[in-house]
């Protein structure tokens, strides 16, 4: 069950690093992909309303979180734990505790090292032509934000 849940949990980010493990440049599209990566991790633990940019998300506050019966673990260990006929409903509990525990430690760690809070990352996005041609205004905002000096350099 553990490695069912832990195959849950890793493959969406074993998608984005393959995904990123290219010579291409991909920074215009780092920033929508990684958040979306993060907001998908954290959709499976918290209520839908609560998560809307994950730059606001705080995983301590527990209102936010679902209770403990409709953490999504995927439907591979959530079969198996069905199944398994040691699973006792205290045993299931914490299992999904641990679970919600481990998304938490995953989404916060992946924040913390992730470029997400980084201005240039998300001013980039000025080269990702679906927002070119979608926002036209964000991507100039976003070009002037990414190259042009605010303040005049003494």
């Amino acid at each position: 069950m553990k490695l069912a849940f832990a195959i849950a949990l890793c493959k969406p980010v074993e998608r984005f690093l393959t995904k990123y493990q290219t010579l291409k440049p991909m920074i215009p599209f780092l920033y929508n992909d990684l958040n979306e990566l993060l907001l998908s991790m954290t959709k499976r633990i918290a209520n839908v309303e609560s998560v809307n940019n994950i730059t606001d998300f705080d995983q301590e506050k527990k209102e936010k979180l679902l209770e403990l019966s409709k953490v999504n673990m995927g439907t591979e260990a959530a079969e198996l734990l069905k199944r398994s006929r040691l699973s006792t409903p205290r045993m299931i509990l914490a299992f999904r505790t641990s679970f919600q525990d481990a998304v938490v430690a995953t989404a916060r760690r992946l924040l913390k090292k992730s470029p997400l809070s980084y201005s240039l990352s998300i001013d980039m996005q000025f080269l990702d032509p679906t927002i070119m041609i979608q926002k036209p205004e964000t991507s100039i905002k976003d070009f002037k934000s990414a190259f042009l000096f605010k303040d005049p350099l003494p």
